[in-house]
């Protein structure tokens, strides 16, 4: 592999590169002139060495055959993972809850960033329910403890 410029922006970059990672530009292949036989821009109209007129051609930009130019979706935003709300379940309200929130909004992040939007979504959405539940199942057992104690059924126990 060689260095070439980029035509847009002159940074050296890899001739098998398919942008140029400054500025974004396609890479432009050359094409041989036809009457010197040297490289020229490949969307040049007349070769610069000689001046011989050359055929416009469209801009040449290799891409694999696997390219994913075709199959990429177009990202969706981000969906909450509720992880802070998951962590403070753990911490303050029920502990296999809180685990099982902290490890569904970590799979929003990993099917995110895997491009699964649709997993990623579902994640967010059982992260927020297992938190919701969480939180309620806290409130009861609070509220249950403060009633109790305030008719002084606990008073011996504690």
């Amino acid at each position: 592999m060689a260095l070439i410029k980029c035509q847009e922006c002159g940074a050296e970059i890899s001739d098998a590169a398919v942008s140029c990672p400054k500025c974004g530009a396609p890479v432009v292949k050359q094409v041989v002139c036809p009457e010197c036989g040297k490289l020229v821009p490949g969307l040049a109209s007349v070769c610069p060495n000689c001046g011989a007129p050359l055929q416009p051609q469209q801009p040449v930009v290799d891409v694999p055959s696997t390219s994913f130019a075709t199959t990429q979706q177009v990202p969706r935003p981000r969906p909450d993972n509720h992880l802070v709300w998951s962590i403070l379940n753990t911490i303050c309200c029920c502990i296999p809850l809180g685990i099982w929130a902290i490890v569904k909004s970590n799979d929003v992040n990993r099917f995110y960033d895997a491009g699964d939007y649709e997993a990623a979504e579902e994640a967010a959405k059982a992260a927020s329910g297992i938190n919701t539940f969480s939180a309620v199942i806290a409130i009861i057992v609070w509220i249950s403890y403060v009633v109790l104690m305030a008719n002084g059924v606990l008073e011996g126990l504690f």
